[in-house]
């Protein structure tokens, strides 16, 4: 990025903040701080035509994110944002680099799909958009006489494909229905998930750490390297963010299990609104702790006790209550990746599922561990929006992500797109109809072309 320097004289009327031009001159070095080269001006013409006086964004005026979220379809002109968005690409771009590099499969996992991964039941439902007004057929069976939901994640499918191609990964959009205004939760989001074979007990356990780690080392690195200048936007922004970036990549992360850290929390407990329970999950002040206690590291937490995570974690041997599970904390954020290894018995899988009334259903998965045994395999899910995000050493970066979308966020393009539309009304040509559900969320998204613009 740089500046172009126009004489006032040749500034076409017009011209104003974010208006689109194009330029004819000379590159030269820069005599300014903070930029190498700049463009010294020939001649330029305004395209696409002049700004108006009501335009939302101000030139030399900072914007808050509220402000701008106001503003969705136009968000991606500021420099904040547009920088986002370029760390981003460059993050899943680094990602799949070393993936390639390891040896993985990337895999599209499906949107749609008659699974429940974790079974929490907070899920979107899917039905035909022309579905008959009145029919008697239950919402759970109007996808074509199925259930049917928006994926909460690919891993179930993943570890299909692991047992043919023993690695694989996918970069996915996730849904999830909790009705949540936290910054922390979106309805939709994206992930990326990696499923091994040949993973098992303790020793495949740590292996698996380490591959999380090595590939968010990788990761952050590359973005470094690749986009500087986007990065020290947002370093600016957020003091201390620097040091906790590099300490990242220079120290190894922190490993403890779940009663080191059970622990440490009940002898801090006076410093907790909630206090840590033995058994129970950790909230987010309770990560926020343990990163901090760590000197501002990132912090593997292991062997959770079963009740706290889902039925197909692999139980110990010598401890059928604890699982072989792992969550990632990150300093300022708290959780960004699970996961763990996979539950490879037979008879025991068969068991949680029966309990949990889920046989039925996945049948399927339990066939992955019947036929021909089925390799031990182990995976994870880390978040690219929602509540992970310190890749680029940028704290914020899923608080405004595109097309990431909260429950209370519908403004600007997406305020605009009508749930359902039926075509007939001789006035306007179409009527919008409202169906109002109890616990029933709409999302939509907008798609947004790149804009060349004057830089904000």
């Amino acid at each position: 990025m740089f500046q172009i320097v126009v004489p006032t004289e040749r500034i076409p009327p017009g011209v104003g903040y974010h208006t689109s031009v194009s330029a004819l001159g000379t590159l030269q070095a820069s005599q300014h701080k903070g930029q190498s080269v700049e463009l010294i001006t020939e001649d330029i013409e305004l395209i696409g035509g002049p700004q108006i006086e009501n335009y939302p964004f101000k030139a030399r005026k900072r914007h808050s994110q509220d402000y701008i979220r106001q503003y969705l379809h136009l968000r991606a002109r500021t420099n904040t944002f547009s920088s986002i968005l370029r760390v981003r690409s460059q993050a899943k771009m680094a990602m799949q680099e070393y993936f390639n590099k390891e040896h993985f499969i990337n895999i599209d996992t499906p949107i749609l799909t008659a699974n429940d991964c974790e079974g929490g039941g907070e899920v979107f439902m899917v039905q035909p958009l022309f579905a008959e007004v009145g029919s008697h057929e239950s919402l759970s069976t109007k996808y074509f006489g199925h259930p049917a939901y928006l994926t909460v994640s690919g891993q179930l499918h993943l570890e299909a494909m692991a047992s043919g191609l023993s690695k694989v990964y996918n970069f996915n959009p996730a849904f999830r229905a909790e009705n949540s205004q936290t910054r922390r939760h979106l309805a939709e989001f994206w992930m990326v998930e990696a499923e091994e074979a040949f993973l098992s007990g303790p020793e495949g356990l740590q292996n698996l750490m380490n591959r999380i780690e090595d590939l968010l080392k990788a990761s952050i690195q590359c973005v470094l390297d690749k986009s500087e200048e986007d990065v020290f936007t947002h370093w600016k922004q957020n003091e201390c963010t620097e040091e906790l970036v590099k300490a990242a990549l220079s120290l190894p992360f922190i490993r403890m299990t779940y009663d080191e850290a059970m622990t440490l929390l009940q002898d801090n407990s006076q410093h907790f609104q909630t206090k840590p329970s033995l058994g129970d999950d950790l909230g987010k002040e309770h990560e926020l702790f343990l990163t901090k206690h760590a000197g501002n590291r990132p912090v593997f937490v292991t062997d959770w006790p079963k009740k706290t995570k889902a039925f197909y974690m692999r139980a110990r041997d010598d401890n059928p209550d604890v699982v072989l599970g792992v969550d990632l904390l990150l300093p300022d954020i708290g959780e960004v990746a699970g996961g763990g290894l996979r539950e490879d018995r037979p008879q025991v899988l068969r068991k949680e599922l029966n309990a949990r009334g889920l046989i039925e259903n996945l049948q399927w998965y339990l066939d992955l561990r019947t036929f021909g045994g089925g390799a031990p395999s182990g995976g994870f899910g880390a978040y690219m929006d929602g509540q992970g995000g310190h890749r680029d050493g940028v704290s914020t970066l899923p608080r405004s992500l595109m097309p990431g979308t909260c429950p209370s966020r519908k403004r600007g393009v997406d305020s605009q797109i009508p749930q359902k539309i039926i075509s007939g009304n001789k006035a306007s040509g179409k009527v919008l109809l409202r169906e109002e559900k109890k616990k029933l969320l709409s999302i939509s998204e907008c798609s947004l072309q790149q804009q060349a613009t004057t830089t904000d």
